[in-house]
């Protein structure tokens, strides 16, 4: 009824405004296509909605009154409202009939905390689809924090001290320095009902032991119904955490190898089920079964709208979770601000010939330093950027700036790379192309899908890229370092020699994150940029919500104070 009583109400606003009118019920029923009596059911309904006034008149053909109170603007947006909750987001937009900039307003004025009944509901904006929600796969920072929601890992990290916990797997041992138990708790459930077999565990590892970090996961077994055998090839002191990343998260042992039908509606057995996953709409519903203790939100509703990133000059790490600090209708006490642990970075291509030479990358870098690049960034983003020395805030392995010039290097044009979605990018991009073009040196930029990127999968010069590590960021910084395509492609210059000493050294104990940093930045490679401050300002009823390194909360964790 309220979607036919919504058309009935903008007839009548159509045909009379807002101005008082006298009429009769057989006036409208002409004018509304309807019967007498089914006007007079109309009426009520409208009268009790609040949206009009009607003085009936007794006696037939008696005229009686007739005032619209709903203005067209703001009845449109009711219409809007009833139809975001329905998740009809592209329709809402349609309705409203607004300037982007009203339409990012009036989407953002509508997030924040819904309860329905004995349920909470929290809606969040966000500017781009989540299509692929998949462990093992190349995953930006808040598909990695979503996948976390949905899936499990053997074991997890805690978020709020780093240390390891224990997740499906309740317990574990090192039965030697190349052989590792673990024993799974039981009845666990997957979304779907089934229960968790320890043939799903060993499919999910056998999936991620074709990733490098990984590649050294030999041979898993299923002992029992209830533990598993992990055979190395070589020591890993980090393998219970590297057993809680996003690569070694538990799918049903069907789904391994569905990535294109499993993305967008992943089966996990975590706090979380996706139950809708469009272009427009991620629907996360708490999941009953959960092993763990159940989540306080019955559920997250996360919108999609494109618009927000530019209308608010806000990229990735801004429109995210709750972040509305530039929002007034979402205003509220639970406001918190973090320096993220990593940044953005530039990486030199030793696969480019132009950039081979170590003069050449040093006077790249020098022309490209942060301070540089800051100063004609328009404030709206700048205010939210520190200067980087490292790829950690509180590391400093950039090398002392010296106002020695060096000679221009014999560079006429050179390819920038980066991934889409992300509108920083773009302006970065831009400000490269304006460092080097008094010099003569002529920037094409090539916008590549992340997983390309990812992967390094591309012709470029260099490469433009961010990252942010969970806690502890320090072995994350490590584990990113040496497992990313891309930056084994990049850190080590090409010698695979190096790069696979890094590797072995970092995974016996023998070669610590910050030392493994020192030496990537004293090759020229890589070059840090920005740390960004990442905000947080959810509802003044929200608890439990707490900032975390990847820029959301957890969300099974906040609930709603009446």
């Amino acid at each position: 009824m309220s979607g036919r009583l919504e058309h009935y109400y903008q007839r009548l606003l159509e045909l009379h405004g807002l101005a008082p009118v006298s009429t009769t019920l057989q006036q409208l029923a002409e004018q509304l296509c309807c019967s007498r009596r089914h006007v007079r059911s109309l009426l009520g309904a409208m009268v009790q909605a609040g949206w009009l006034e009607w003085q009936a008149e007794p006696g037939r053909g008696k005229h009686s009154h007739l005032r619209c109170r709903v203005a067209q603007d703001a009845f449109r947006r009711h219409q809007a409202r009833h139809l975001l909750a329905e998740g009809k987001l592209q329709q809402a937009v349609a309705t409203v009939g607004a300037s982007p900039e009203e339409i990012s307003r009036f989407i953002l004025s509508e997030c924040g905390r819904v309860t329905e009944g004995e349920r909470q509901l929290l809606r969040v904006p966000y500017y781009r689809p989540l299509p692929s929600l998949l462990p093992g796969q190349p995953l930006r920072r808040s598909e990695a924090h979503l996948v976390r929601q949905v899936f499990n890992g053997l074991t997890r990290v805690n978020e709020e001290n780093g240390e390891v916990e224990p997740d499906l797997a309740h317990h574990w041992l090192a039965v030697s320095p190349l052989c590792w138990h673990f024993f799974l708790r039981p009845a666990v459930r997957f979304h779907d009902g089934r229960r968790l077999q320890a043939a799903d565990v060993v499919a999910s590892l056998q999936m991620a032991s074709t990733l490098p970090l990984f590649q050294h996961l030999f041979q898993i077994n299923a002992l029992s119904s209830r533990q598993i055998e992990i055979c190395l090839t070589s020591e890993d002191v980090h393998l219970p955490w590297l057993l809680a990343q996003t690569d070694a998260m538990i799918q049903p042992a069907s789904c391994v190898h569905q990535k294109d039908l499993a993305g967008r509606h992943p089966l996990g057995t975590g706090p979380y089920q996706v139950a809708e996953n469009s272009n427009e709409r991620l629907r996360l519903l708490a999941f009953d079964d959960y092993f763990g203790l159940r989540a306080l939100l019955d559920e997250v509703d996360i919108w999609m709208w494109p618009a927000l990133a530019q209308q608010l000059e806000l990229g990735e790490r801004q429109v995210c979770g709750l972040e509305v600090s530039t929002m007034s209708d979402l205003a509220g006490d639970n406001q918190e601000m973090a320096l993220e642990q990593g940044g953005y970075f530039l990486l030199y291509d030793p696969r480019s010939p132009q950039l081979r030479a170590e003069p050449s990358r040093r006077w790249l870098q020098q022309q490209l330093a942060p301070w540089q690049l800051m100063a004609a960034v328009p404030a709206g983003y700048r205010r939210y950027w520190a200067p980087a020395y490292s790829l950690l805030p509180h590391w400093l392995h950039a090398a002392p700036e010296s106002d020695a010039l060096l000679p221009v290097p014999e560079i006429r044009h050179l390819t920038l790379a980066y991934y889409e979605q992300q509108p920083e990018y773009v302006l970065l991009a831009e400000q490269v192309a304006t460092r080097l073009r008094p010099f003569g040196i002529r920037v094409d930029c090539l916008e590549l899908d992340y997983a390309t990127w990812w992967r390094g999968e591309a012709d470029a010069d260099l490469w433009l890229g961010s990252v942010n590590f969970q806690a502890p960021a320090e072995t994350g910084l490590a584990a990113w370092l040496l497992g990313t395509p891309l930056l084994r492609a990049v850190i080590c210059g090409g010698d695979e020699a190096c790069l696979a000493r890094w590797q072995q050294q970092w995974q016996q104990g023998a070669l610590a994150p910050v030392e493994l940093m020192k030496a990537v930045m004293a090759l020229g490679w890589l070059q840090p940029l920005f740390h960004h401050w990442l905000r947080l300002q959810g509802p003044a009823q929200a608890r439990g919500v707490r900032l975390n390194n990847l820029g959301w909360f957890d969300f099974k964790s906040v609930w709603l104070k009446p």
